[in-house]
């Protein structure tokens, strides 16, 4: 084989690697108990945000919801020099 049908191989079985991998990300997240989850709807849904907060996992909530992220350049390992794992 050449090395163009050895690298065409190569690809397409990391393409196939990652949309399995994918599929069962999704699969792993629970979306059972959320009636609003759609992969292909897009129109603008009108929820109050107590039903969210009944709906969404809390971290989920907190970051869609709330903006419950912090600012950038404030974490506790922004400016440190200890090795990593």
């Amino acid at each position: 084989m050449n090395r163009l049908t050895i690298l065409l191989a190569v690809c397409a079985a990391t393409l196939q690697f990652s949309c399995s991998n994918a599929q069962k990300n999704e699969e792993m997240l629970d979306h059972k108990n959320n009636p609003y989850y759609s992969r292909t709807d897009t129109k603008t849904l009108h929820v109050t945000d107590a039903e969210w907060k009944k709906v969404l996992p809390k971290e989920v909530y907190n970051i869609a919801r709330l903006r419950g992220t912090e600012y950038a350049f404030t974490g506790k390992y922004y400016k440190t020099d200890t090795k990593g794992m």
